[in-house]
């Protein structure tokens, strides 16, 4: 009992911390309600949808840091000594004697664009589409489409990401700054408002450009990677300009929406990939 205690302890003492997060979620999912926002005028009913409930429990299950303490904390602690123990020659030290804002902005670009590669790579290669394509599943995009990932596809990202991370060798601390930012502006993206940020819609991904990435339309297929700058796409040729009428999903196969079942969808994936490959 005294270990549920310190668990639960734990637990509100990470939502009271966090209440800026909270905020951020609840005023993000607020966004499609709100008449002069919504341009595309969202059904109401999609809040009521099956769809939107798997997608609240990705988010409670985030949010409440279940993965973080078991899988996700433990994971970057063993990938961050093992990087340290066998590949400390890859760090380049002087960038952490630089000033603070410096350091940032250098974190910033390298892994805005890691994003983009890593996220053009998740669709190219078929091995890595199972563990991405949950996310890509949903046909009713919100707020809250953001945490559908399945921690299989988190662990993946972790993984490759962590590495321009540690060769910057910057202060751990800083990384969290970007996420708080990047944080808002993924939940704003997927919050399917048709919203093209004016002007800065050009440098900066907005909703209309990510939304143009769920689409199943055949013309809209590899494209729209960016991360949170849009330079990524039109310099390496995968811009595609945003539309309206869109529809979200994947095209070629029906992932049950069930939270559960999804865990293993990567695993699934993976063997019916590799039991073909057997029979031939």
């Amino acid at each position: 009992m005294d270990f549920v205690k310190k668990i639960i302890d734990s637990l509100y003492a990470n939502i009271v911390a966090e209440w800026w997060l909270w905020l951020i979620v609840l005023f993000s999912i607020i966004i499609p309600l709100i008449p002069w926002l919504n341009l595309k005028k969202q059904n109401k009913k999609v809040f009521a949808s099956k769809n939107f409930f798997v997608d609240a429990l990705y988010g409670l299950f985030d949010l409440l840091h279940f993965w973080h303490y078991f899988v996700i904390v433990p994971t970057s602690v063993f990938i961050g000594k093992f990087l340290s123990d066998n590949f400390l020659f890859l760090k380049i030290d002087y960038i952490s004697e630089m000033p603070i804002w410096t350091q940032l902005i250098i974190l910033f670009i390298v892994m805005d664009l890691a994003v983009y590669l890593l996220h053009r790579f998740q669709h190219s290669n078929i091995y890595t589409w199972q563990f991405h394509k949950t996310h890509h599943s949903q046909e009713v995009i919100t707020s809250l489409t953001t945490f559908r990932k399945t921690i299989l596809d988190r662990l993946f990202e972790l993984t490759i990401l962590t590495i321009p991370a540690f060769i910057l060798s910057v202060d751990y601390s800083y990384p969290i700054y970007i996420v708080v930012l990047t944080t808002f502006h993924q939940l704003i993206i997927h919050s399917n408002t048709g919203y093209r940020f004016g002007y800065v819609g050009n440098f900066v991904v907005s909703p209309a450009f990510h939304e143009i990435h769920h689409s199943v339309d055949t013309r809209h297929r590899d494209s729209n990677f960016g991360g949170v700058l849009t330079i990524w796409d039109k310099l390496f040729g995968t811009y595609v300009k945003p539309t309206n009428n869109l529809k979200f999903g994947i095209d070629d196969e029906k992932i049950p929406e069930n939270y559960f079942y999804q865990i293993f969808v990567p695993i699934i994936g993976l063997y019916n990939i590799i039991s073909k490959k057997v029979k031939k």
